[in-house]
């Protein structure tokens, strides 16, 4: 079972805004930068890593939830 691509998108993008949003606050309130400066880190390479990472974790989750779905079908059988 293939997971539809609108839930795997809306998962990656949650995904993805957690991620930005857990490394603006550490820049900001820890390391001391500009917004400014962030929003040139972010435009960088590292958005592109951070949009793999979250792809990754949306498809570990629906490889999770389509095994519990197969292990409920075997148990009913």
């Amino acid at each position: 079972m293939i997971i539809s691509g609108k839930k795997l998108v809306i998962k990656a993008l949650l995904f993805f805004l957690a991620i930005n949003m857990v490394d603006f606050m550490l820049e900001i309130f820890i390391f001391k930068i500009t917004i400014d400066q962030w929003l040139v880190k972010l435009g960088g390479a590292t958005l592109y890593v951070r949009a793999i990472i979250a792809l990754t974790v949306g498809l570990y989750f629906q490889r999770k939830e389509e095994s519990k779905k197969e292990e409920r079908e075997e148990r009913s059988y």
